[in-house]
């Protein structure tokens, strides 16, 4: 699927063939084989990731799935690639320019690299040099390939080497695939000699067959081809890129950008009409236009303008286009006008829309408390571009994005001497979250019963109650942290982790029933908060738990105004259940990593094999050592003996549901077999997930949605 200027993404069906004969036709080029280890590292909704998975398969090779923060953060993404020995990458330039630089401060990496393969978006060869400078021109052999999602991934090919590098100040897309045709036409059709810009055709035998059910863009676009008599075909077509370019007196093409409003960032093509639409359909808003802007050079941001209807806010307009569209397609900045510069003939002008004023963005609030904060201000500036960022300044509304805190990261590094992961940045986005996020490195007990994911502010302006959120089996509450991202900023958040496996309770006896583990945890949660409303939700045996502390709560005469539960069931079904021993034990430990059986590769489940598993693949649970993981593995079999023998009793309030519909275990299994222990509503909700995956990033941003919305309700 790719994005449609209407705001309905067009389906493009493409066969088994093209992708074959992709493979087979570049062969030539590349002799992949059963011994070639490839990543996995962009989504499967992008169509790069038809190359990286059937290079692997078709060949018998490897392929290794990145996980998504490493795919973030360029040193651990450099480190993994060392030791997977990956022998073939795909990169779109931005993310491989970051890739450079993290190569560059770790000299002597040992690199298996037979091919850099770049796709996605324009590549600029002449700053390939930093690499060139370091690596020879054939370890590895760096690729550029454009190409197009309706004529199967990749349309071109050059292989390039420090003198082209050098010499390249155009993007150079090379040569098509043997099997494909590339015309370069003026708007009659007509062929351009070399030297002249016109538009990009493709023909040949990569051509999807069309757009599903949008028969009139289909022929908008798949245009019958003149040419094709001249190669013994009839009535084929060809299809019009939208892309401009111009041949080289050698054949070569160079790219030039797109003919239209259709732009690619950060290797996304994004239709500009989309996010146009999302805005347009906002009630507070008139009219509204987006551009990409590079006002910084190599910085390349969404910027939207609106015209209000009513009185409105540039936040609240990002805000909402953040909960329509993907994350790559969100605005940097919205700014509002009083009306759309036109031309002379009436159309948008683009050239006249002002520049977004991000600085007036910057809060006036409290001055920095400290040397750190006053340096973190000064970093997120300098990173940002902009004269000043206040501490409660967050750096995505400014106009941050993934690559630029990429940036903020290795300048955190080299300014105080701190690792900060990616993931980091994302959970505290201001200037003094990230103090705190860095005292609380120093100081939190990772593995205590009660962890702090976003705490309560200790001066007590955080304006709603905390959400406590229970461990799954596997008995820490890590997994919860997608939550911080898309949960209200004032809402703290709390793990509850199995008691016995941090050093706190390591020297206590293993609770002996399950009231006694949810009355210890709600001992220790009121030590946060003494007294209701509170905030419950637990995932898996975690659900159980959560329901049980939400009854205990009730029995010492406090509200319980939200008790979600995800993906759990009644206690009663486990005891038809086989009892659990250490491989499922271990399993468990894999899945709250967030992976499946699969990861060990044929092996048994053993704990140096698990572990293995975690640190290969960068989990947050690498760091665990082992006495924690057998600890883990204690608490898993204790907690499953209790949820077998626990009688629930009735919760009175209503319960919210979150049901993942993909490989369910039971169907039989539903919301409603909580109707005996709840008396008000089971209001659910559909995850399209499986059961294992509920805190992955996607299924936790739709999850913190619904939730988000039921917090806003309950304030009013």
């Amino acid at each position: 699927y790719t994005s449609g200027s209407t705001g309905r993404p067009k389906g493009v069906p493409v066969t088994h063939h093209n992708v074959a004969r992709l493979f087979s036709a570049t062969d030539h080029w590349f002799g992949f084989d059963d011994s070639d280890v490839w990543t996995l590292f962009h989504s499967y909704a992008f169509d790069f990731s038809v190359w990286e998975m059937w290079g692997a398969l078709l060949h018998g090779g490897r392929l290794v799935v990145v996980p998504h923060l490493v795919s973030r953060d360029p040193g651990a993404f450099l480190r993994l690639l060392a030791g997977e020995r990956v022998t073939v990458l795909n990169q779109t330039p931005s993310a491989f320019y970051q890739l450079m630089a993290a190569d560059k401060e770790n000299p002597g990496t040992e690199l298996a690299l037979r091919y850099v393969v770049f796709g996605g978006e324009a590549l600029e060869p002449a700053r390939l040099a930093d690499w060139y400078e370091r690596h020879a021109d054939d370890a590895p052999t760096l690729v550029n390939m454009y190409g197009i999602t309706e004529t199967t991934v990749h349309v071109s090919y050059i292989a390039l080497d420090r003198a082209k590098a050098a010499a390249g100040a155009a993007s150079t897309i090379g040569v098509n695939i043997p099997d494909l045709r590339v015309y370069v036409l003026d708007e009659h059709l007509q062929p351009l000699p070399p030297g002249v810009t016109g538009e990009m055709y493709v023909a040949g035998e990569g051509l999807a067959h069309g757009y599903l059910g949008r028969h009139a863009l289909t022929a908008e676009r798949f245009v019958a081809d003149p040419f094709a008599h001249l190669f013994g075909e009839r009535g084929s077509r060809m299809y019009r890129s939208g892309d401009l370019a111009r041949r080289r007196a050698d054949g070569n093409l160079d790219y030039f950008g797109r003919a239209d409003h259709q732009v690619k960032i950060r290797g996304f093509r994004i239709e500009l009409g989309e996010i146009e639409g999302v805005l347009a359909d906002h009630p507070d808003v008139a009219d509204a236009a987006v551009v990409v802007r590079e006002d910084t050079p190599g910085d390349k941001r969404l910027v939207a303008y609106a015209v209000p209807a009513r009185d409105t806010t540039p936040a609240a307009l990002r805000e909402h286009t953040a909960g329509e569209l993907p994350v790559h397609m969100v605005p940097s900045a919205v700014v509002l006008l009083d009306r759309l510069p036109l031309t002379a003939n009436g159309k948008l002008d683009r050239k006249a829309l002002p520049a977004p004023d991000l600085a007036a963005a910057v809060t006036d609030g409290r001055a920095p408390r400290g040397p750190r904060e006053e340096q973190l201000c000064e970093i997120f500036a300098e990173v940002l571009g902009l004269p000043r960022v206040g501490v409660d300044d967050n750096f995505f509304d400014l106009g941050g994005h993934s690559l630029l805190a990429v940036r903020l990261a290795g300048r955190l590094k080299t300014a105080l001497g701190a690792e900060v992961g990616i993931g980091t940045v994302f959970q505290a986005p201001t200037p003094a979250a990230l103090d705190a996020a860095l005292d609380a490195s120093d100081r939190t007990d990772e593995l205590d019963v009660l962890l702090p994911l976003r705490p309560a502010a200790e001066d007590g302006s955080s304006s709603q109650a905390p959400l406590y959120c229970v461990h799954p089996a596997g008995g820490l509450s890590w997994c919860y942290a997608g939550l911080i991202r898309h949960l209200p900023a004032d809402v703290p958040i709390y793990g509850m982790q199995a008691q016995g496996v941090g050093p706190a309770t390591a020297a206590d006896p293993l609770p002996a029933t399950l009231e006694e583990l949810a009355a210890h945890y709600v001992d220790r949660l009121r030590e946060v908060q003494q007294d209701g409303p509170y905030r419950l939700l637990g995932w898996s045996t975690g659900g159980i738990i959560a329901q049980a502390m939400a009854t205990r709560l009730q029995d010492l005469g406090h509200e319980v105004e939200l008790l979600a539960i995800l993906d759990a069931y009644p206690a009663e079904g486990f005891r038809e259940l086989p009892v659990p021993d250490q491989a499922e034990a271990l399993e468990a430990l894999l899945a709250m990593g967030g992976y499946g059986p699969d990861s060990l590769e044929g092996k048994p489940f053993e704990l140096a094999h698990v572990t293995e598993v975690l640190r290969r693949e960068g989990s947050p649970l690498a760091s665990l050592d082992d006495a924690t993981i057998e600890a883990l593995n204690r608490t898993y079999l204790n907690t499953n003996h209790l949820v077998r023998a626990f009688d629930h009793r009735v919760f009175h309030g209503d319960v919210l549901f979150f049901r993942a519909t993909v490989d369910t275990i039971d169907d039989e299994l539903t919301p409603e077999t909580w109707t005996p222990y709840v008396t008000g509503r089971i209001d659910n909700t559909d995850v399209a997930c499986s059961h294992k995956d509920m805190t992955l990033p996607e299924p936790i941003a739709h999850i913190a949605r619904v939730i988000g919305d039921r917090l806003r309700n309950l304030e009013n």
